[in-house]
């Protein structure tokens, strides 16, 4: 049996100067909350504890889509827990809070919470431990800042916890540790309304809990719906690749890990290749898989051919092409088009190319 400690993670948030004076030492409210489970095989779990703070896991401002961006140091950062992080969009943000992720992240329920929050069991709902998976949540709240209050922040955690104002990281307490307690200064926030995010994920371990506290009245906010981002290429695109070099290359069909499971996110540019070919019905394609070198050569060239199969599959059966005017082939490591050496080079070579027969 596989042994794991038990952790607990709290995020205590205490305000200083005018905010203190403004508010009662018990105020509370509510705050937004939305649960997501990391699956046992999701590659950025269970890989060992650092014990330690890690810093510079994510970058100043938020992505785009409303998600911490992962560093180029926590793309590539080696060690036995923390990094590298995998899963990420084509923007670096982190994914851990989104069903957009391609390697089977999964809701969990969502809605309000009264403050003070303590959880004292944050596993996956209706389950007694991790064993089914490591919890992730995103907390989200507005407050209002007396004039320019100076705000105090102590915060502790087990694993990863970032905290934003405004979309600027302001407490950095990511990695993969037992419980530490850090105080923070926020410095002086402009009077009026300001938007609180605060990310957790859960990455090691049987036990896990999380605790938030402060004078801040807080009121929930709704959550940012991610943005959908648009395909690679369009159908248009796709021709006029094929025109000029007989091919195009998609790395936006996202697979379960390990697995053929086609993410829903791959939905867009997919259907983009069925308008490419429902408006030629002479044109043909080859199917090819392509992997990185993690695993054996002959696992991934199995992986591979498999993988472009289940892509000839969905085109087939979602996208309604005639069967005999697909083919497929799988490659495996053995065609790489970048170094396998960084995490950059390893997602180039993780591809689909679909070559004109």
């Amino acid at each position: 049996m596989r042994f794991k400690a038990r952790f607990v993670t709290a995020l205590v948030l205490l305000v200083a100067g005018a905010v203190a004076l403004s508010q009662p030492a018990d105020a509370s409210g509510t705050i937004a909350v939305s649960y997501f489970v990391l699956p046992e095989h999701h590659p950025d779990v269970d890989h060992g504890i650092d014990g330690m703070t890690i810093r510079g896991l994510v970058a100043k401002r938020l992505g785009p889509h409303g998600f911490p961006v992962a560093t180029t140091f926590a793309r590539t950062k080696g060690g036995p827990s923390s990094g590298p992080i995998h899963d990420i969009n084509r923007e670096g943000e982190i994914l851990w809070w989104t069903v957009s992720s391609p390697h089977g992240v999964r809701t969990d329920g969502s809605g309000t919470e009264r403050l003070p929050l303590l959880v004292t069991a944050m596993f996956p709902r209706g389950h007694p431990n991790d064993t089914q998976g490591f919890r992730s949540a995103h907390f989200r709240g507005t407050f209002d800042a007396a004039s320019q209050p100076k705000v105090q922040m102590q915060l502790g955690s087990d694993d990863d916890a970032w905290v934003f104002v405004d979309g600027v990281l302001q407490v950095d307490n990511g990695g993969v540790k037992a419980m530490t307690y850090t105080p923070y200064s926020l410095g002086h926030l402009t009077p009026g309304k300001h938007v609180l995010d605060i990310f957790y994920a859960d990455r090691y371990g049987s036990g896990a809990a999380i605790e938030v506290d402060s004078p801040l009245v807080l009121a929930a906010a709704p959550m940012r719906a991610p943005v959908a981002g648009g395909p690679s290429l369009t159908a248009a695109q796709m021709r006029a690749q094929l025109q000029k070099t007989g091919r195009f290359t998609l790395r936006d069909i996202h697979f379960a890990f390990n697995k053929t499971d086609i993410s829903r996110d791959s939905a867009a540019v997919l259907g983009e290749v069925g308008k490419l070919l429902r408006g030629d019905p002479r044109l043909r394609l080859s199917i090819e898989g392509h992997t990185d070198n993690v695993g054996s050569t002959q696992y991934n060239l199995d992986l591979s051919e498999r993988r472009a199969a289940a892509v000839k599959t969905y085109l087939v059966t979602q996208a309604h092409i005639a069967n005999d005017r697909l083919k497929t082939a799988g490659f495996g490591l053995s065609r790489p088009v970048a170094s396998n050496a960084t995490a950059k080079g390893q997602a180039l070579n993780r591809r689909v190319e679909f070559v004109k027969l």
